[in-house]
């Protein structure tokens, strides 16, 4: 017969049992020597009992605890019955088959009516598949981590307000700054104005437009080295979550040789080149020349005959057309071989568009020819130097006006918005470009009165902003020039060019 002091004992084993059920938990009540006296249900399934009743009696670090984890596992016993506090321990479990679970325990003293310890009720729960994907995570997150610190790219990852929480031996080699002195301070830091300047808009706007401008694609920016030098990086970045904040992952690869790799190759190219364009020059330069010359020899032959003034003004007119074609052509051409400066800035195309349009709408109209716009309603920034745009819309403004003749026309002008950028439309209605003529090509021309070098001259303008230009043409109807310009601030790799190779 029990005693109402083991039926207080049985009764608290019970609740503890009917608690772990939800979970299938294990519940066991321990002497104050490690035997059993009470086990529920799903520990008789992991031994292999047929009830609990088998396991009353047996010493449970011989029954259920590895041999490598006796006397740790005793030694937390010790400190639970002397009243330390035992909650979410975890230890080793053996089953009938020898396998091993890991079992996350609480546990309690329990008393007799004088306050003498008895033992310990416990109520353990099994987490290996938990723990079996915390050591996987763990496995994944070492992994992770020794190739983000052993990779060549540098490696930077910032929170949401832009701050480095993390930053790899390739960074501090690329950039010049031990981790420790970047930690925590604005990632801008690494970058040249104006960059710096307008970092922390771009992240706000993606934010809250969820619109990517850099995530998830390769693209080249411009870094800065704690010496103060600028270098051109192939940067990619990630958009990550961590702990429910969305944080920014970004590899960074340092191509300034590569970049010097391609102006070496340009110059080789430019060598060739030198050929080619010096004879194409002097062609041009000599129609001229020569015209000058045969109506200098007739100016000359008259003068010793005597004819009247009047006689000789039509021939000084001509020498005087041809001196200013030729003051034309060369002004051109020493603009093209020129090496190039950008200055880039934010800007809308649209308002330079309006801007170019309300400046010269009179010019062409008192030509036959009417200008007119349209636009996308919302169009994002781009890094232009405005007056070499302001070149390009002259430019390709006039060379429509030209292909559509004296009976003049419409140049339209459109503004669309495009995924990585911002493209110019202008569309003449004239003849068309003839099929096999490479408008881009120097002293190429389709017009008699041509120079050949003003397409050629937008071409280099576009490609100095990291854009491009194309164009589409249908014989009879007429030519629009395509100048597609990136969100992004050109590459330092494509600035500071000269247009013609001398």
């Amino acid at each position: 017969m029990s005693t109402p002091f083991q039926e207080a004992l049985r009764r608290e084993a019970r609740f503890a049992e009917a608690l772990s059920e939800a979970t299938r938990g294990i519940v066991v009540v321990m002497d104050d020597q490690g035997r059993i006296t009470h086990a529920n249900e799903f520990l008789a399934e992991l031994a292999g009992v047929a009830s609990p009743d088998a396991l009353l009696g047996r010493d449970w670090f011989q029954t259920f605890i590895p041999p490598r984890d006796h006397e740790r596992i005793r030694s937390v016993f010790q400190q639970a019955l002397a009243g330390e506090p035992v909650y979410r321990n975890r230890n080793p479990v053996i089953d009938a088959a020898g396998r091993e679970h890991d079992i996350e325990w609480s546990a309690r003293r329990l008393f007799d009516g004088d306050g003498q310890v008895l033992g310990l009720l416990s109520v353990g729960i099994d987490v290996s598949e938990t723990r079996s994907v915390e050591r996987q995570l763990e496995r994944q997150q070492a992994r992770l981590a020794s190739v983000i610190e052993g990779t060549m790219d540098a490696f930077i990852f910032i929170d949401r307000r832009a701050h480095i929480v993390a930053f790899n031996p390739a960074a501090e080699r690329i950039f010049g700054y031990a981790a420790a002195e970047v930690l925590g301070q604005k990632v801008n830091m690494l970058m040249p104005d104006p960059y710096r300047r307008e970092h922390d808009g771009y992240i706000e706007r993606y934010e809250r437009t969820s619109r990517p401008r850099a995530i998830g694609r390769i693209r080249v920016v411009q870094g800065q080295r704690r010496s103060g030098e600028v270098f051109p990086i192939e940067l990619s970045i990630t958009k990550v979550g961590v702990d429910d904040e969305a944080r920014y992952a970004a590899f960074l690869r340092d191509i300034s040789e590569k970049v010097k790799l391609r102006e070496r190759v340009l110059e080789h190219e430019r060598l060739v080149a030198i050929g080619t364009t010096s004879a194409k020059f002097a062609h041009e330069v000599g129609n001229p020349l020569n015209g000058m010359l045969m109506n200098l020899q007739l100016i000359r032959r008259r003068i010793a005959k005597q004819v009247p003034v009047e006689q000789l003004q039509p021939l000084v007119e001509r020498v005087e057309g041809e001196v200013r074609r030729l003051a034309g052509l060369l002004d051109e051409f020493r603009g093209m071989s020129r090496r190039q400066s950008f200055v880039f800035v934010a800007a809308q195309l649209r308002e330079l568009v309006e801007q170019f349009i309300e400046g010269h709408r009179e010019h062409f109209r008192a030509h036959g020819v009417r200008l007119e716009a349209s636009w996308d309603d919302e169009l994002p920034d781009v890094h232009v130097d405005r007056e070499k745009i302001t070149q390009v819309l002259l430019n390709l403004v006039k060379n429509a006006a030209e292909a559509m003749g004296e009976g003049g026309g419409v140049v339209s002008l459109r503004v669309r918005a495009q995924e990585l950028g911002v493209i110019l439309d202008v569309t003449d209605t004239g003849g068309g470009v003839p099929d096999g003529v490479d408008v881009f090509e120097p002293f190429v021309t389709t017009k008699a009165l041509g120079t050949g070098l003003g397409l050629p001259v937008v071409r280099q303008i576009v490609a100095g902003h990291g854009g491009e230009l194309t164009y589409d043409s249908r014989p009879g109807v007429g030519t629009t020039f395509h100048v597609w310009l990136p969100i992004d601030p050109p590459s330092a790799s494509s600035i500071n060019l000269r247009l013609l190779p001398f």
